[in-house]
Order: C-alpha cells, then sequence, then structure tokens
C-alpha cells in the first residue's frame, strides 16, 4: 500500500465514523473547540468562491436549524498543517513570520514542480455530535503537496499535525440538543447542496481560533497556487 493509499485508507475511516455517530439517536453537544476557545497556527487551502459561498449560505442554514457556529466565507478552508493548538490561544507574529519564511521557497512558482493546486472533489456532507463537514475526495497530488509542506516545517524545526482528510469544516455545535429538537436540521442536511469539484487559488499562512460567538480565521501572508489541469 503506498503513503498515498493509505491516506485515503484512515481518512475514509473518519468519513465512516461520520456516517455513523449517534446523532439521530443521541442528539449532539457543544464542541470541544468552543468551550475551550481553542485556537493555532493554521496552513491552509483557500477555495474559490462558488466553493466558499455556497458553504458559507448553508452554514447559516445550519445555525438557523440548531446552535451552531457559523463559517463564513473567509472562514472556509482545508487545513494542510496546524500547529501550536491550544486552549485560550493567543497568537505570536514571530511564529507567523517563521512559518511563511519556511514555505516561500516551495511556494516559489520559479520552483519546478513544488507546490501546486489540487482539484479535489467535494460531494457529501457529514455530521457527527460535534460538526458539520463536507468531506472531500483529492487526487494524490493533495497528500504530496501537504507532505511537502510538512516535510519542510519540519526540516526547519517546526513539527505541525498534518491533515487527516481534504475536508471542508462548515459548522460546529455551541449547544446540546436532544434527537427530537434536530428534526429541522435532519430535513435540511437531507437537501445539502452538492459543490461539486474546487481548484484551491491559495495557500494560506495565519492563525485561527474558535469562540463561542464566532470562528476567527485571519490570514498573516498568502501564496497563489499554480495550476496545471
Amino acid at each position: 500500500m503506498s503513503e498515498f493509499e493509505d491516506f485515503l485508507r484512515k481518512q475514509d475511516e473518519i468519513y465512516s465514523k461520520f456516517r455513523s455517530s449517534p446523532v439521530k439517536s443521541e442528539g449532539v453537544e457543544s464542541s470541544q473547540a468552543i468551550s475551550k476557545c481553542q485556537g493555532g497556527y493554521i496552513v491552509a487551502l483557500r477555495h474559490p468562491a462558488s466553493i466558499t459561498d455556497a458553504v458559507a449560505d448553508f452554514s447559516r442554514k445550519i445555525a438557523a436549524a440548531v446552535p451552531a457556529l457559523v463559517y463564513d466565507e473567509n472562514s472556509i478552508h482545508t487545513s494542510i498543517a496546524v500547529y501550536g493548538l491550544q486552549d485560550d490561544f493567543i497568537h505570536d507574529t514571530s511564529v507567523l513570520k517563521s512559518l511563511s519564511a519556511c514555505l516561500q521557497p516551495i511556494c516559489s512558482h520559479d520552483v519546478r514542480g513544488r507546490v501546486t493546486s489540487s482539484p479535489i472533489r467535494y460531494q457529501e456532507w457529514l455530521f457527527n455530535q460535534d460538526s458539520v463537514i463536507v468531506g472531500g475526495a483529492p487526487s494524490d497530488r493533495f497528500f504530496y503537496m501537504g507532505k511537502i509542506i510538512v516535510d519542510s516545517l519540519k526540516e526547519n524545526g517546526i513539527e505541525v499535525r498534518p491533515p487527516w482528510g481534504a475536508h471542508i469544516t462548515a459548522s460546529r455545535y455551541t449547544q446540546s440538543r436532544k434527537p427530537e429538537e434536530l428534526v429541522e436540521f435532519f430535513e435540511l442536511m437531507e437537501h445539502a447542496p452538492v459543490l461539486g469539484l474546487s481548484r484551491p487559488l491559495y495557500l494560506d499562512v495565519g492563525y485561527f481560533r474558535s469562540s463561542p460567538e464566532r470562528f476567527y480565521l485571519e490570514t498573516y501572508e498568502r501564496f497563489s497556487l499554480k495550476t496545471s489541469f
């Protein structure tokens, strides 16, 4: 089994856990990431407006059906690497500078065969007792792009958490609800939009924070991605 095949296997295992989550029998719970005000540094793919607008719009509909954070257009992303995840996070600009400096050489358009955009197909919305995501089906280029980035940071003494999948987080619940209080939510999820193919435009270095009021993602530096479709 190749590294990419192993990545897909692990991703599918997590998607399967979402599908088998006991939401319909036990309800949902307030996300721990929200209650602990978790945050950290992030390297993330940024999607075109056709994707971010659709996800943000549906995130608002979810929040109207169940108490949940709205992920707005600026918050929609796919994580490539997370660093320094902690409760009550406060960012340090010097760390952001270090992360950006590590990525500049491999994101340069003058470097042949390095970090390029990789298409991801989004066609399945999944939910568990903590959150709602859109499951992504990536090509091997997504995996190897992530590997290049993670390895480059590691070579510079920065140990990051690599991605477990190519998903997009669309919502996290802010309050617990019983199944009988989720009828509108269940009906809504049956009509979730099919997003289709995304061709990410940018790779961002930044930081994020979750709180009961909002999910906040701030971009420190943005790299345009080469496309080769």
